[in-house]
């Protein structure tokens, strides 16, 4: 997370940008310097951020400056079929992450078209798929969003990832599971087919693998195979002495 000084910076950076000047918020409009990929970065940075801010009284004033950009930005982001295919999936988490009536917006379904097109054409990787299942998942789950799981591309991303997983090798199952491992609340079957991956792998180089095993202690991934990967992967690179100080500290923490 970004300090609250940096964090007030860039939002007064973005404001400025979408007023022109930093005058009247109502000024704004899409005439506005910022494209819909530096939205679409704007968002994500400060949706993330919010449940941080609202859970410290003493960050109210922070909190209630960056809302309301918040609301505009979604307001002028109406043109998604330009946005790179990682980001298409970025903004469903972010509406995810915020909730009705943001989730419910007609945004949602032109990013799930989007996601579908770029998915049908190969432009999506693991890394953006399960999340971005994951979002597809809980708008699914959520009051008025149908029932658990109605979404069907979220079971098309599901499976597209699960074929491409075992081509990302070590660096892509590792990028893939930290992803996963910062979302607010996990989906351990949308993890089934990086587990198997992860149980596959002969070795794995120790920050990778560091970072791996952090990813998996906070999702509380107990699977029985991925755990003995896990220690047999540790084993492999204590014999070669690979490990450092701080990546044996993590790796240790995490089991």
């Amino acid at each position: 997370p970004l300090s609250d000084a940096l964090l007030s910076q860039v939002r007064d950076a973005v404001y400025a940008e979408l007023t022109g000047d930093g005058g009247d918020p109502e000024s704004m409009s899409l005439a506005g310097s910022l494209a819909p990929p530096q939205i679409a970065h704007a968002l994500w940075v400060f949706v993330r951020h919010l449940p941080l801010l609202s859970a410290c009284h003493a960050r109210a004033p922070l909190l209630a400056a960056v809302r309301p950009l918040v609301e505009r930005l979604f307001h002028l982001l109406s043109e998604v079929g330009s946005l790179p295919a990682e980001q298409l999936c970025d903004l469903l988490e972010a509406l995810c992450r915020l909730g009705p009536p943001y989730s419910q917006a007609p945004l949602a379904h032109r990013l799930a078209v989007q996601i579908e097109m770029r998915l049908n054409s190969n432009q999506l990787r693991p890394v953006h798929m399960l999340p971005a299942a994951w979002a597809l998942y809980e708008l699914a789950a959520a009051p008025g969003g149908g029932p658990q799981g109605a979404h069907p591309l979220a079971e098309q991303l599901r499976t597209a990832a699960a074929r491409l997983l075992p081509a990302e090798g070590a660096a892509g199952l590792s990028a893939t599971l930290r992803a996963m491992s910062l979302l607010p609340v996990g989906r351990l079957p949308l993890l089934d087919a990086v587990g198997e991956g992860v149980a596959a792998l002969p070795a794995m180089e120790p920050k990778l693998l560091a970072d791996m095993l952090d990813a998996l202690a906070r999702l509380r991934y107990d699977s029985t195979p991925v755990l003995a990967a896990a220690e047999r992967l540790v084993g492999v690179a204590l014999d070669h002495a690979a490990v450092h100080e701080a990546q044996a500290a993590t790796a240790l923490e995490a089991l």
